[in-house]
């Protein structure tokens, strides 16, 4: 089932993209975030901690800055 919003570690809330997008680095821009950032693809997990890769775009949609961040709550 598809996660629709997403609180990511640093209290930012982040809801499902539908319809077309970006990608970056072979990845869907997939959730856009309240801090104006997206979220690249799936979130994935390591053990009992899920994360996701979040990355700050320009207007041009080129990503300037990558990283990845804890996920503190997934909405199904």
């Amino acid at each position: 089932r598809q996660v629709w919003f997403l609180k990511l570690g640093d209290g930012t809330i982040c809801s499902f993209l539908t319809g077309a997008t970006g990608a970056v680095s072979g990845q869907r821009l997939n959730y856009g975030c309240t801090n104006q950032n997206y979220v690249l693809g799936d979130p994935e997990r390591q053990g009992e901690l899920w994360f996701a890769i979040e990355a700050k775009m320009l207007s041009s949609m080129k990503a300037v800055n990558v990283f990845a961040i804890s996920i503190n709550t997934m909405w199904k």
